[in-house]
């Protein structure tokens, strides 16, 4: 089985968003499915907050 990257096991975001969709009451398969799709988005941007100054093709205007 593939680990996920040690900056995605124990990750107090990940922690919190787990939290808020079990007070919500969603499905595990919801809960796994939501944390799938952040991580992946994690990935994709390369771990860079949006915040910091990153430009998108969007901003720039292709």
């Amino acid at each position: 089985m593939d680990l996920p990257p040690r900056y995605l096991r124990n990750n107090p975001f990940l922690d919190k968003v787990r939290s808020f969709l079990r007070l919500r009451g969603m499905a595990y398969k919801t809960e796994k499915t939501y944390l799938f799709w952040i991580k992946r988005f994690i990935r994709f941007h390369s771990l860079r907050h949006q915040a910091a100054g990153v430009r998108s093709p969007v901003d720039e205007g292709f």
